[in-house]
């Protein structure tokens, strides 16, 4: 498309905030199950490979992955996540999602480290902050997966025991 910096993201999901991870993945709180609170929440992020992805609710789960370059335990939970996705990329829209201004993120570092371990799905980038804000992420790595009616599934600064439980309907 045209607009290749436009990603135009449409979730559905707002959870409770998490406690910021400082140098080791830390259990936060999880919300599992459609018991959590939903409203709307809409995104448009530029994805570093020029694509634009337009994603609408009540099709698939989505997980959001927030993540730093910088950030020790994220570098330690790529190689999981590109096997993650190997395994179940098409049962889910998966999104890395990179914080910060220009001269904050380092993208041949990004590339280099999601080619280096397999991690094939779009890396969004928010800039502002406001999907970090809007998500009241505190820290990363932060992982969120929203069901598809927008309930949140997961939310924690580390891998899930199970893909499986979480994608499943």
């Amino acid at each position: 498309m045209k607009n290749q910096f436009l990603t135009a993201v449409l979730f559905l999901g707002l959870g409770v905030a998490v406690a910021g991870c400082s140098g080791s993945p830390s259990r936060g709180e999880t919300t599992i199950g459609n018991d959590a609170a939903t409203h709307s929440l809409v995104a448009a992020l530029p994805a570093i490979d020029g694509k634009s992805h337009i994603l609408l609710p009540g099709d698939q789960p989505t997980i959001l992955v927030f993540w730093a370059t910088w950030c020790a335990p994220c570098r330690r939970e790529l190689p999981a996540l590109g096997q993650a996705f190997a395994r179940l990329g098409d049962r889910a829209h998966w999104f890395g999602v990179l914080a910060g201004s220009d001269d904050q993120v380092d993208l041949s570092k990004v590339r280099s480290l999601t080619a280096q371990h397999g991690v094939r799905y779009p890396q969004l980038r928010d800039r502002s902050g406001e999907l970090v804000k809007s998500l009241a992420v505190k820290g990363t790595p932060t992982i969120i997966v929203l069901g598809p009616r927008g309930e949140i599934r997961y939310r924690e600064h580390q891998l899930p025991d199970s893909w499986e439980l979480l994608l499943g309907d």
